[in-house]
């Protein structure tokens, strides 16, 4: 009888034994996390879409030399238009709603891993100013440390994951073997940008209207704080680019909107709030490599609502434009100008007459202000092509690249009229166009626009003024202000 209770207890164990062996080791081949190694990208396809648990495997096996990292305010930055404008060969780290200790102790692991960063873009959120120093975000569970350190022991918690195991690994193997063409990973620019996800502008930022402006009373940093603000500084920005001499650091003050700023003038906190950035700003400039920027003076950025989804949140076209003014030089705060920055701040927070945020156009199509910025990220002047499409109905640009959207005013004047827009290349290929729908159209002008950001080369942009509809009858549409961006 012991003989074969011994028996059955060894075949159990042996059984238990093989089994956690096969799902462990079916989870460190499909590896959903990168957790050992790279993903196999040439036989499956992975979804980047886990920020705590995923970065580190980003970080320990992707091959890159520059890093864009940050909050959620990070998130609609694209590491093409990065590689582009600085030449670089770059990952993105966002960590939504992140702190500045989180966000350091990710960029402490880039350096452990590679040896060949030498740009990072960090973003530094003006509501994470005054934190204290080692605060972590605790809201989304239990941070992911296993994944974090080098103890292959806790990784159980990672291999033996229901979640990872049933849920992640499976799907994985399973979409290869019902798809085998399909293969790869998510892109870095699309991975966590939520900009199509949302609308932009005043009616979207202040859906019930903004409050009236009664300035609070003034509060300003007591030294607890300032020596709050001192110890995460040092801490979490300055200690690593000290450790680091090599790399160029580029921090951003992420530009919040006027909406954000009209509430710390009602609580009074404004004075408080620009202390501590001064402060911040001081501790920063003490090292050579970190480059630092602000474009909260800019109020083409933060007092036009168009760009942003909310009072903090800004638009695609924001992050682009950050990225072009960082590699040019625009909005570099030093210690020569900082001080004359930091007063001029105050005083157009304190003075803004928040109530002409109420009678701003609302822009029916929100890339309209990701065009008027085109000239600026890209260099080139708008092109004003409505006289020739009127003689000719077609336009021709033998390099489209730096443009980036075709912007037209149109009016049916016939019940079933549309704008039949086109882009074609020079096979006649229709490579973007105007797809409005008749039932959606009032016989109004409304604008239109077209993107053609990822048209390149020789373009031919043709407007018919109209089509045939059902009854045999011409119908016609009308243009004006017809411009590419």
């Amino acid at each position: 009888m012991k003989r074969k209770s011994l028996i059955w207890t060894i075949g159990y164990f042996a059984m238990v034994g093989g089994l956690l062996t096969v799902s462990g080791g079916f989870v460190y081949k499909v590896d959903p996390f990168f957790h050992y190694h790279k993903p196999d990208t040439e036989k499956y396809y992975y979804n980047i879409d886990n920020q705590r648990s995923q970065n580190d495997g980003i970080i320990r096996h992707f091959d890159y030399d520059a890093v864009i990292t940050g909050t959620s305010m990070t998130e609609n930055f694209k590491t093409t238009e990065m590689d582009k404008i600085f030449g670089t060969k770059s990952i993105k780290l966002p960590f939504s709603g992140g702190t500045y200790n989180e966000i350091n102790y990710n960029l402490e692991a880039v350096f452990k891993n590679n040896d060949n960063v030498k740009t990072v873009v960090r973003g530094l959120d003006m509501n994470k100013i005054i934190e204290d120093k080692d605060a972590m975000r605790e809201d989304l569970g239990e941070y992911p440390k296993y994944l974090y350190d080098d103890n292959i022991l806790n990784d159980v918690k990672y291999i033996y994951n229901r979640d990872i195991l049933f849920t992640r690994s499976y799907n994985i193997v399973a979409d290869h073997i019902h798809n085998p063409e399909k293969h790869g990973i998510t892109s870095f620019d699309a991975y966590s940008y939520w900009q199509d996800w949302y609308t932009f502008g005043y009616n979207t930022v202040c859906p019930e209207g903004m409050p009236e402006t009664i300035p609070g009373k003034a509060l300003y940093l007591t030294e607890k704080e300032k020596k709050i603000i001192i110890d995460s500084a040092r801490q979490n920005i300055v200690a690593l680019a000290k450790e680091q001499p090599n790399v160029t650091f580029y921090c951003f003050i992420t530009p919040y909107s006027m909406v954000w700023w009209q509430t710390l003038v009602n609580d009074g906190t404004v004075y408080k709030q620009i202390e501590a950035e001064k402060v911040l700003i001081e501790e920063l400039l003490q090292c050579d490599n970190i480059k630092l920027y602000s474009f909260n003076d800019r109020l083409d950025i933060i007092a036009d609502m168009n760009n942003y989804k909310d009072d903090t949140h800004y638009a695609s076209w924001i992050s682009t434009l950050i990225l072009r003014n960082i590699k040019d030089g625009k909005g570099l705060i030093t210690k020569t100008n900082y001080q004359k920055y930091i007063e001029n701040e105050l005083d157009f927070i304190t003075t803004f007459d928040y109530e002409s945020l109420k009678e701003e156009e609302d822009y029916a199509n929100d890339y309209y202000c990701a065009a008027l910025f085109n000239k600026e990220i890209s260099g080139v002047s708008p092109i004003n092509m409505t006289d020739k499409i009127k003689k000719e109905e077609s336009y021709t640009v033998n390099d489209i690249s730096k443009y980036k959207y075709i912007v037209f005013y149109g009016k049916k004047d016939t019940k079933d009229a549309k704008p039949e827009v086109k882009v074609l290349d020079y096979n006649d290929t229709v490579l973007a166009e105007c797809k409005e729908l008749q039932d959606e159209m009032d016989d109004q002008w409304n604008q239109y626009i077209i993107d053609v950001s990822n048209v390149t080369g020789l373009a031919r942009i043709t407007f018919n003024g109209g089509e045939v509809d059902s009854t045999d009858k011409d119908t016609k549409f009308e243009f004006k202000d017809i411009k590419l961006y």
